[in-house]
């Protein structure tokens, strides 16, 4: 998990230097904000006894996350 956590921490960084993430947010709450609801998400495709396309929903997912982190243009 600190694993992933640094791998994202890297990714976001790239994001906050390039302009590309809203920089009103640390990289802490950002990365927050992603991994939570994906967490969620493979949780309730588990109990759901691999019920639905995880790949689906989290490109779903995803593409809401976006709204949430881009900076505005």
């Amino acid at each position: 998990m600190s694993r992933s956590r640094n791998h994202l921490f890297k990714i976001i960084e790239a994001g906050l230097n390039s302009g590309e993430l809203r920089n009103d947010l640390s990289k802490e709450e950002l990365s927050m904000i992603i991994m939570g609801p994906l967490r969620l998400i493979v949780v309730r495709w588990h109990l759901s006894k691999y019920g639905f396309d995880l790949r689906q929903e989290g490109n779903k997912l995803w593409k809401a996350l976006k709204k949430l982190i881009q900076k505005a243009q």
